[in-house]
């Protein structure tokens, strides 16, 4: 079931941004799925003095808005019935002053006229507030500027609230770099205008259509501003409006800050700007206003919207592009293209410089303005800058909580498979050495075998018509003891391309090489002496080569314990059976069955690194994807 449409009160809401962060989103999606609410929207954000017109006629017949929608046509009627009532509550015959600065500039269209003691000379510019003029002061015979308050005697209390916070703010402040204000006033009628000083130039905006200042030239200006801003923050006045249509340039070059309707003040000031009311213009917006939040509002707040115009004087374009709607999305989720990506002329610092400035957390901003005015004096000195360029691990953190499901889903995979390789390996490691282990146990079980099948027949052959003895070789129709069978069996192995060595050694040899050689031979006889059935092993490297050392017991069988007794060269005369008579020892390489195990990982790794960067392409195309739609959205 489709969610139902926002009421008009909340659209307006929604158009003018003072709704918190999540709901704002939410209707954001709405809006751009319901084509009903979004005519309704078009009309409340590009037509506005429009639908002020159509109040005054309440509801002519074939009026675009009566036309448009039911539910403007409710809005009509409520704000005309409030129109009708300030009307009737004033006594007044005369019709409602719903605009006077308009109606000023229709009136400073055919010729000068007065305000008070003011002579209207001319319209200057037209903002949300008010419009502004030149005018001539006829008691103190200079030229000042006259703001006059839009809204006439209609004014709500945001409305009176701004004309007061601005003439406050303004007050309290003395600095070339500030246009200062002179007085208030108001007419009979309840108009209010502001009184500033007059700067002859222009808009910072108006100069950046005509002009491209250099990297150089653009810090230097930035750097001024900052310090004018410093010292509106020394004052405890946050500007929270800082964007190039309020920041004149005078005939000079020369700037100077102005509009301090939105301003902040630290102490004696009861603002009525509710906490989750988005206050400022989106596209110079820093992330703490795009989300309402009041209470973090500070000075970092005007470091940011002076980022944004670095950036924009830098690259001939703003961070973020689109209508208000997306403008607070980018600001409050998304990361601006580095500005040499845009221009590469501007030097790395400097770019630097500008992306400390508008980071999202206001942590990692420049804590005031004097330490963004003092980072670009270095750079313009040509001194080390003392703000960092952003890691790549600082990055992919800013990536991971803009995109949270896709960074979790990432890494899951990522560490999963990098943990389960390195299981596999482990575990290959297990099973290599596992196999050698009953590879080299059953070897040894082998020449047992056929050890005790030589014995058997040895022992049924007359050794007074066939000798049997440890010099067959030089012996004619001899044949070989057991033990030297044995022993010569192993030495043609470990000849032969087995991979294998085999040698038969004892406590008491009775040939020049048959006792122990190295520390293992020494320990695997101590331990098998004590253990005989349980075969001794060790894993270690050999020239190199990972190898595996194997040693099982060889014990004195009952048929041979009066031959070794009573033999010359036997070194021992007291053998009693099952005593341990020599050790076995096998030397076995790993190194065909280690590669055998890394070809099978090698798949594995294959098969797995595949899955990562299929899921990470996936995840990329899921961030590009929602960036592309974002920059389809029409521009206001």
């Amino acid at each position: 079931m489709p969610a139902p449409c926002p009421t008009p009160d909340e659209l307006a809401a929604f158009s003018l941004g003072n709704l918190p962060g999540a709901v704002l989103e939410h209707m954001a999606k709405h809006v751009e799925e319901c084509p009903k609410c979004d005519a309704i929207l078009r009309v409340l954000e590009e037509h506005p003095d429009h639908l002020l017109t159509e109040l005054r006629h309440l509801e002519p017949p074939g009026s675009g808005i009566a036309m448009l929608a039911p539910e403007l046509t409710e809005v009509v009627r409520d704000v005309a019935e409030r129109m009708v009532r300030t009307h009737t509550s004033q006594g007044s015959t005369d019709d409602v002053n719903v605009d006077p600065g308009r109606r000023f500039a229709r009136l400073v269209a055919n010729g000068p006229c007065r305000l008070g003691k003011f002579l209207l000379q001319a319209q200057l510019g037209v903002g949300s507030f008010g419009f502004v003029f030149r005018a001539w002061d006829v008691e103190l015979e200079r030229t000042v500027a006259v703001k006059i308050q839009r809204a006439g005697s209609l004014a709500g209390d945001a409305e009176v609230d701004r004309f007061h916070r601005e003439a406050r703010s303004a007050a309290q402040l003395k600095h070339p770099g500030i246009v200062s204000l002179y007085e208030t006033a108001h007419t009979e009628d309840g108009v209010c205008f502001l009184v500033y000083e007059y700067v002859e130039g222009e808009t910072l905006e108006s100069w950046l259509q005509q002009h491209r200042p250099s990297p150089q030239r653009a810090a230097e200006q930035v750097a001024e501003l900052a310090e004018v801003l410093q010292y509106a923050h020394e004052h405890g006045v946050v500007h929270r409006d800082v964007k190039p249509s309020n920041i004149l340039v005078d005939r000079d070059g020369r700037l100077h800050i102005m509009d301090f309707g939105l301003a902040k003040r630290e102490t004696g000031d009861i603002t009525m700007t509710p906490d989750g009311q988005v206050m400022g213009t989106p596209a110079y917006m820093s992330p703490e206003q795009a989300r309402g939040d009041t209470a973090g509002i500070d000075a970092r707040t005007d470091v940011y919207s002076l980022g944004v115009i670095l950036y924009e004087m830098l690259t001939g374009g703003r961070p973020f592009q689109g209508n208000r709607r997306m403008l607070l999305l980018q600001v409050l989720e998304d990361e601006p293209r580095p500005p040499r990506q845009l221009n590469d002329k501007i030097p790395r610092d400097l770019e630097t410089i500008c992306l400390k400035a508008i980071a999202k957390s206001s942590q990692r901003r420049y804590q005031t303005a004097r330490e963004f005015a003092e980072d670009l004096r270095r750079l313009l000195r040509g001194d080390h800058i003392q703000a960092r360029s952003v890691g790549w691990l600082e990055q992919l953190g800013r990536w991971c909580r803009r995109y949270p499901l896709a960074a979790v889903l990432f890494f899951a995979v990522t560490f999963g498979s990098a943990g389960g390789l390195c299981y596999l390996s482990s575990l290959s490691q297990f099973f290599v050495e596992q196999t050698a282990l009953d590879s080299a146990r059953m070897e040894s079980q082998m020449l047992d075998e056929m050890n005790a099948f030589y014995s058997e027949l040895v022992d049924r052959i007359d050794g007074r018509k066939v000798p049997i003895t440890d010099a067959y070789l030089t012996t004619h129709g001899a044949l070989p003891l057991p033990a030297t069978f044995t022993i010569d069996a192993g030495e043609r192995i470990s000849k032969a391309e087995t991979g294998m060595q085999v040698r038969l050694y004892s406590r008491y040899p009775w040939r020049a090489n048959g006792g122990p050689k190295d520390e293992f031979e020494r320990k695997a006889i101590a331990v098998l002496e004590q253990n005989p059935k349980q075969p001794f092993h060790e894993f270690t490297e050999i020239a190199g080569r990972p190898s595996l050392l194997y040693a099982t017991a060889r014990r004195m069988e009952e048929s041979c314990v009066k031959c070794h007794n009573q033999a010359k060269t036997s070194p021992k005369k007291d053998w009693k059976v099952g005593e341990v008579v020599g050790v076995l020892k096998i030397v076995r390489s790993l190194d065909r069955d280690i590669e055998r195990t890394r070809q099978g990982l090698l798949g594995a790794f294959i098969l797995m690194g595949g899955g990562s960067v299929l899921l990470l392409g996936v995840s990329v195309a899921v961030v590009m994807g929602t960036r592309a739609v974002r920059s389809k959205v029409p521009r206001p």
